[in-house]
C-alpha cells in the first residue's frame, strides 16, 4: 500500500487506498464497510493489456543465523524451468551492513545485481 485516507461522516466512512504489486502499478480503491473494494481509476489499463507479467511467488528461506527471511521470486513471462534465464536480484540492506558493502546505492538504500546462471 502506497498511501491511504479516510473520508466521510462517522459510520459512513470510506477508506481510499493506493496499492501496487508485482503485477500492476499503483491502483486507487475505495473501501466501504460491508462492500467489495471499488477501483476508482483505469489510467493504465489499455497500456497494460498489452504487457505480459510473470508469476510472483512468496517464499521463506533460512538466513545465516537461522532466522526466517522473506523473499519474493518473480518469474519472467512464459518461464520455462528447463531454460537459462537472466536473474535480477534486489537486496534491502540494514544501515550497519551498508557500510561494509562497496556497491553504488540509489536513494532507496537498495542495490541491484544482475547475474546470469
Amino acid at each position: 500500500m502506497q498511501g491511504f485516507d479516510r473520508v466521510g461522516a462517522p459510520g459512513a466512512e470510506t477508506l481510499v487506498v493506493a496499492m501496487d504489486c508485482a503485477a500492476h502499478p499503483v491502483q486507487v480503491h475505495a473501501i466501504r464497510a460491508g462492500k467489495a473494494p471499488q477501483r476508482l481509476e483505469r489510467f493504465n489499463d489499455e497500456l497494460l493489456a498489452r504487457v505480459s507479467f510473470g508469476e510472483t511467488r512468496e517464499v521463506t528461506v533460512k538466513g545465516a543465523l537461522g532466522d526466517k527471511v522473506q523473499m519474493f521470486l518473480t518469474f519472467p513471462p512464459r518461464f520455462d524451468a528447463k531454460k537459462k534465464h537472466l536473474s535480477y536480484c534486489r537486496f534491502r540492506l540494514l544501515p550497519v551492513i551498508r557500510r561494509m558493502v562497496r556497491w553504488r546505492f540509489r536513494q532507496t538504500d537498495c542495490f541491484r545485481l544482475a547475474i546470469e546462471h
